[in-house]
């Protein structure tokens, strides 16, 4: 598992916009694009929307040079909101899937679920 922090590239690679603060790349197939927040909003998925996009698309598929097979794009929010759980399910497609965690043993749980769907896929 590698955790790249997407302020600390953004210049060098000229990412523009605003953006999602990291990816953690769970194998060469599997992308978790991570926006950690307060209070989500749908500006916490509109970044999360740019940052998948600049993977399949734009700097950020050339910087990874690779194709992930799945992108995990996830909020991790300290305060809950009953819209954002909603928005984010209606944007879930078969190879993008969104998600929200409330603490940190959430998102451990989350990747941990990934990581043993990447390891033993459906048959």
């Amino acid at each position: 598992m590698k955790i790249i922090d997407l302020d600390k590239v953004a210049g060098k690679l000229g990412l523009r916009g605003k953006y999602a603060d990291k990816l953690i790349l769970l194998s060469s197939e599997v992308i978790v694009v991570l926006e950690e927040t307060g209070r989500p909003k749908p500006d916490d998925v509109a970044k999360l929307e740019n940052t998948i996009q600049a993977l399949k698309h734009g700097v950020l598929k050339r910087y990874l040079k690779s194709h992930p097979e799945k992108i995990v794009a996830l909020i991790h929010a300290k305060r809950r909101d009953t819209m954002i759980p909603k928005i984010l399910a209606s944007k879930t497609r078969k190879q993008t899937i969104y998600r929200k965690a409330s603490c940190n043993r959430e998102v451990n749980a989350i990747l941990e679920k990934i990581q043993a769907q990447t390891r033993n896929p459906p048959k």
